[in-house]
């Protein structure tokens, strides 16, 4: 057994170890360390597995984002200890329904795996075969943005339906921070320009390297929460017109493009050979921008109607 295998089997066994730790301690404080220590072993899982662009933003937003808000969340209403409730083998058999059905699941997905076909198109063939006219020299990208740029499209419209969803649905009264960790100000002094720089290269990475806008917004919608955390960037309110004007914006872009192209081509996004490069450069130069910002609005945005006043009908 060489190094390189060592290392990865080790690596394994401590990502599984991780993760049933994060799961299975009855303490919140130990179970977000262990969710934090989950996520940067996955950073080098990626890592190991050629996927720098996963793995940055899994650092960010895995160990990063997600584990500083546990921590603030933690640290603001002040639950480190043993959570209410009955521990142990009592706890065990509550959950074993759940457990049986579960097993039950997972043996009938793997029956269902081992009768699937042998794959009949060889599409790793026919992608390759059509990467020169593609205008981008990575795969993933060619992929998703020129033969199957519909699918993409769509997935940016599923994301302004969302957030549409939750303006339509209420938005929570702006409130004063419960906590101040002093550590996430520092963090985010250090943090936020590195997470800028690795958006922008994973901007310009996505032609010809694992990258692109969906990934670059992630980073940079983590460095604004991380921001608002450190209680520099203040919350949204949905009457701010550039919140809406740059979410649209980008999809906007794509879908004039989209359409343009089915006027001048006959087919949706088909890209003439020759410009494909900067069509999609330019498609996901606007979608980083208004991807960012829709991530961001899910956190931030909060409603413009003023906080209610308690109760005073006891006082003198």
């Amino acid at each position: 057994m060489n190094a390189a295998l060592t290392f990865d089997t080790l690596l394994a066994l401590l990502l599984l170890w991780s993760a049933w730790q994060a799961l299975s301690t009855p303490k919140l404080d130990r179970a977000v360390i262990m969710f934090i220590v989950f996520g940067l072993l996955l950073t080098l899982v990626w890592s190991r597995l050629d996927a720098p662009d996963i793995a940055l933003a899994e650092a960010a937003l895995g160990a990063g984002l997600t584990g500083t808000l546990l921590l603030d969340a933690l640290a603001a209403f002040g639950q480190t200890g043993q959570p209410a409730g009955n521990t142990g083998f009592v706890t065990t058999i509550k959950r074993f329904p759940t457990i049986l059905v579960l097993l039950v699941l997972l043996a009938a997905l793997l029956a269902a795996l081992s009768k699937l076909p042998l794959q009949a198109v060889n599409l790793p063939a026919m992608v390759a075969q059509q990467m020169p006219d593609s205008g981008v020299s990575h795969p993933v990208t060619a992929v998703l943005l020129n033969f199957r740029g519909y699918d993409t499209l769509l997935e940016v419209a599923v994301l302004m339906l969302a957030l549409l969803g939750i303006l339509t649905v209420g938005l929570p009264v702006e409130r004063p921070l419960l906590s101040r960790n002093l550590l996430v100000p520092i963090l985010a002094r250090y943090a936020v320009p590195l997470m800028t720089l690795a958006a922008i290269y994973l901007l310009w990475a996505g032609s010809h390297r694992p990258g692109g806008a969906f990934q670059a917004a992630a980073m940079l919608a983590a460095g604004v929460v991380l921001l608002n955390l450190a209680q520099v960037q203040p919350r949204w309110i949905p009457g701010q017109h550039w919140i809406r004007q740059l979410i649209s914006a980008g999809f906007l872009l794509f879908l004039c493009i989209a359409a343009l192209l089915l006027m001048l081509n006959g087919g949706l996004l088909h890209y003439p050979p020759d410009q494909a490069g900067l069509l999609i450069l330019l498609i996901e130069s606007g979608l980083t921008v208004s991807l960012a910002i829709n991530l961001a609005a899910f956190y931030l945005l909060r409603s413009d109607r003023p906080e209610p006043l308690p109760n005073q009908e006891d006082e003198p």
